[in-house]
């Protein structure tokens, strides 16, 4: 009888077991749909962490029932946070999922040993409808939270849509704007434009008809005032002068003459101009007639002409009146043209086209990219000169029969890779010239330059072996002097000695800013 009592106990605790873990699981469940919610996985660990220490503490107070349902919900959650997050601290987590598997199996194996204990069931009774109750809420809560969740996701979506509809139309408003405003730009810088034209067209024939008014009042002709309605001006002709204001003192530097403001009125007395002068402030009154009065310089040279030329006496008078300058290069090769006439050389310019035997087989100076005529017309003018000497060489063949010494000069430009070059070249032909001669001319032309220089032996073919030297400037090589050798000389059918200079100016003209002196 005891025994079946005590089966009969058994099996009502075995019943109220499975009703507990299955009411254990729903709340598991239920609590980890909750949990699914949540956007951050630190919330979700937050969660279960505390579920856990909650089961720790009901372990303590020998709650076994209350803590099997915290470590096993706690686990659900842990394994939900492993799941949808799987980067988030795995190893953390994992350990935490195990420990709450581990404590729910203690729990219940210690509920297993109280099975014998009949007071406990009601106990156990109590807690599980206290559970389902509490997971009931829970799932309630959980359905309001989600409906107000999509409620509140719907509106947001609604006024998304209607926001990025209206950025859109706003969009399109602000481009067909712009493009408005880009025609109505366009259409005004048309307009004024035209009104500028108008304009000048107008005033030009303003002046063309008060041209011809007094021409032909100057041939006995009667000028009338025609009165118009509608017309940008009420009369016609308007012959009133119009006046223009200049600096004396400009008028003085520009002329070359310090005018007294008495020379300068009387000036323009002879020449038909009404004029008044203010200390520096010079006014002329123009007749309607003159049209050619567009600058002050206009002003300034019906000054010098009332004034007369040959008041200006036999002086020079070092004058400025235009922008214009020389360049430096051609500043700079004047002076040295200057410098070589004075050294008893003559000037020669020869032609710019060449060929490649002269340039470079005879000469024995090094080959460069020379620039090819494609379609050449005879043989001796196939490329562009690189070199100034080898053009200089055809003067003195074609003159051999002439006296001598032939000292002869030229500063030109060459094509050196593609590049436009300024030179000097120098020959001198003569029945004995030597090497010594050479180094003093091109000494004198370095000195006369004010740059500081120095000699390399040069090994070209060109020159007799130890008769031949580079120029150095700031450690570049800039050109080449010596004697030349027999084998050249022959080649260009010379029978007379020939000494030569070739130097790049380029560099000392860059450097100098063009002035020599």
């Amino acid at each position: 009888m005891k025994g079946s009592h005590y089966q009969g106990r058994r099996r009502i605790w075995a019943g109220f077991r499975g009703i507990l873990v299955c009411g254990l699981l729903g709340c598991a469940v239920s609590s980890a749909a909750l949990e699914v919610t949540a956007p951050e996985a630190s919330e979700r660990w937050t969660s279960a962490y505390l579920l856990m220490e909650e089961g720790g503490r009901l372990w303590q107070t020998d709650d076994f029932a209350g803590a099997a349902t915290r470590y096993r919900e706690a686990a659900v959650r842990f394994a939900l946070l492993q799941r949808e997050h799987p980067e988030w601290r795995p190893e953390l987590v994992s350990f935490r999922l195990e420990y709450c598997r581990l404590k729910q199996s203690e729990c219940e194996a210690e509920l297993a040993k109280a099975g014998t204990q009949p007071e406990d069931t009601d106990a156990l009774r109590e807690h599980l409808q206290t559970e389902r109750e509490r997971t009931a809420s829970l799932e309630r809560r959980l359905a309001d939270l989600e409906a107000r969740r999509t409620r509140e996701t719907a509106a947001l979506r609604a006024e998304l849509a209607t926001a990025q509809e209206t950025a859109t139309m706003r969009e399109r408003e602000a481009s067909q704007l712009r493009g408005k405003l880009a025609e109505v730009s366009l259409a005004k810088a048309r307009l004024e434009r035209q009104e500028t034209r108008r304009a000048a067209a107008d005033g030009e024939v303003e002046k063309l008809r008060q041209a011809l008014a007094t021409a032909l009042a100057e041939r006995g002709g009667t000028i009338k005032r025609v009165h118009m309605e509608g017309a940008p001006k009420e009369s016609y002709p308007n012959l009133e002068p119009r006046t223009m204001t200049v600096s004396l003192k400009e008028c003085g530097r520009f002329v070359g003459v310090d005018f007294t403001p008495e020379q300068a009125v009387e000036a323009l007395g002879r020449m038909g101009l009404g004029a008044e002068c203010d200390g520096d402030r010079l006014t002329v009154r123009i007749p309607a007639y003159r049209m050619d009065f567009l600058h002050d310089a206009d002003v300034y040279e019906d000054v010098a002409i009332g004034y007369g030329f040959d008041n200006y006496g036999k002086k020079r008078h070092d004058v400025t009146q235009t922008f214009g300058k020389l360049l430096p290069e051609t500043s700079f090769s004047e002076k040295v043209k200057d410098i070589m006439i004075g050294l008893g050389y003559t000037e020669l310019t020869t032609l710019t086209l060449s060929n490649k035997r002269d340039e470079f087989e005879i000469s024995g100076l090094p080959e460069v990219d020379a620039v090819t005529v494609k379609n050449p017309i005879t043989e001796e003018h196939t490329c562009l000169r690189s070199y100034l000497m080898p053009s200089l060489m055809k003067i003195l063949r074609h003159n051999k029969h002439r006296d001598l010494p032939q000292k002869i000069f030229e500063v030109g430009f060459v094509i050196r890779d593609a590049k436009t070059v300024l030179h000097l070249c120098a020959l001198q032909a003569a029945s004995r010239s030597s090497f010594t001669e050479v180094k003093s001319l091109t000494e004198s032309v370095l000195r006369e330059m004010n740059v500081e220089y120095a000699f390399e032996t040069c090994d070209y073919s060109t020159f007799i072996p130890g008769r031949g030297a580079f120029i150095t400037v700031d450690g570049q090589r800039i050109g080449v002097f010596g004697e030349m050798s027999p084998r050249t000389i022959t080649d260009y059918e010379m029978t007379h000695p020939v000494t030569m200079l070739e130097m790049d100016l380029t560099g000392i003209i860059s450097k100098r800013s063009g002035r020599l002196f």
